[in-house]
């Protein structure tokens, strides 16, 4: 059996990838290696050119590191300008008349990115599988008969879009207007897939309603559970995040608003911002006392020994947290707020501290801080919880026979 998998990420190194997106896309590629042989097409952007020296390089690696037969295809997106004036203007009214002239589904959705599709739909994949709501865009164009489609919807994309408008500026407001061909978009693909995944059981109750999908599954993020290590008696917070808008804005969030009411408190207090640069986070921290931002993180286990806590004041997003998740596994207590922790199914107070008010959000921290017994406590009983409900392996394990049941009804497990 070989699957066809579809997405806009392009995996460099599967060992070295640490942001959630990538984390997913990985454990969904080890579930369809677990069955069939896999063919990956990437739409990737412009300025990536590969040889086909460089891409049998990928191609052995990923097979070697799966243990199944991994090809790669690549295309190039079909590259949205950034217009102003008049021209920006008019871009922005086709992507309120169509779900295709949106920026994020107009990159894989041209005529190019849709032959791409069509020709490796000529060597009869068993299945399709589109990775995130983009990937879906060339799937909804073409008109050759497709196989059975699955689609992991990552993030609920309106309900993405919605709380960034919400969180920016009054131009913003008018991306409302972009909703109607959004939900088309969303509505047609979990339609047409015959398993449409979601990151928590919430989203599933919530597409199941919105869209009347009935092919809804629950897929958890998931992490594998690293060996139990003692807290540092360090009092160090961890903020870890790739470079994406709403970790750049929580990572600010956090630098200007949460962190000066820590130090003035407790002035030996250290916070390492893990994932991104300084540059990329646009604020130079230097400056200011007990902060560290490392960058990129070649091993996390490291990291997570030198912090006794972890921030995530996430102020947008969808889906789940994966930087949560993998706190909780590695012991550490969390401090988060409300949407950070969403679909997580973490007891507030007792397995995670919620707060959503940046003078709140900074007291959480330091009653951690200084008091190493709950410190304790609450990173056991949050480490146990994702130990039964977000490993790894048992997640894999679920995807695989979801695979299995769609394309082969009543096979054995």
């Amino acid at each position: 059996m070989r699957i066809l998998l579809l997405t806009r990420q392009f995996i460099y190194d599967p060992e070295r990838q640490t942001s959630g997106v990538y984390k997913r896309l990985t454990m969904f590629i080890e579930a369809i290696t677990r069955i069939a042989d896999l063919d990956i097409l990437c739409y990737v952007n412009t300025e990536i050119q590969f040889s086909r020296d460089e891409i049998a390089g990928f191609e052995k690696a990923f097979s070697d590191y799966w243990g199944k037969k991994i090809r790669i295809f690549t295309c190039p997106i079909n590259e949205y300008r950034d217009e102003t004036g008049l021209a920006s203007g008019l871009s922005y009214l086709k992507g309120i008349f169509s779900f295709f002239n949106q920026r994020l589904y107009y990159e894989a959705g041209g005529r190019v990115q849709v032959r791409a599709l069509e020709s490796r739909l000529d060597t009869r994949p068993n299945a399709v599988f589109a990775h995130r709501l983009a990937a879906m865009s060339p799937v909804l164009r073409t008109r050759k008969p497709l196989p059975s489609v699955f689609f992991d919807l990552d993030d609920i994309e309106h309900i993405l879009l919605e709380r960034f408008i919400d969180n920016g500026g009054v131009l913003k407001k008018l991306l409302y207007l972009h909703f109607p061909a959004l939900y088309w978009g969303e509505d047609k693909a979990t339609r047409l897939a015959v398993r449409t995944f979601v990151c928590s059981e919430g989203d599933r109750q919530y597409l199941s309603r919105r869209f009347k999908a009935s092919r809804v599954v629950a897929i958890p993020n998931a992490v594998r559970i690293p060996d139990s290590r003692p807290l540092t008696t360090e009092p160090t917070i961890l903020f870890l995040g790739a470079f994406f808008t709403q970790n750049v804005d929580a990572a600010r969030l956090l630098i200007d608003s949460i962190w000066p009411h820590i130090t003035e408190q407790m002035p030996e207090a250290r916070l390492i911002i893990a994932g991104m640069t300084r540059e990329q986070i646009g604020r130079d921290p230097d400056g200011i006392d007990g902060i560290e931002v490392t960058g990129f993180v070649e091993d996390l286990d490291l990291l997570y020994e030198r912090v006794r806590i972890v921030a995530t004041p996430i102020l947008v997003g969808g889906g789940t947290r994966v930087k949560i998740i993998e706190a909780c596994a590695y012991g550490k207590p969390v401090v988060s707020t409300t949407i950070g922790a969403e679909g997580i199914n973490l007891e507030s107070e007792t397995e995670i501290l919620i707060r959503d008010n940046p003078r709140d959000f900074a007291d959480a921290c330091l009653r951690l801080l200084r008091d190493p017994s709950l410190c304790a406590e609450i990173g056991s009983k949050g480490r146990a919880r994702i130990a039964g409900e977000n490993n790894r392996d048992a997640v894999i394990g679920k995807i695989s026979e979801q695979l299995l049941d769609a394309l082969i009804p009543g096979a054995p497990n």
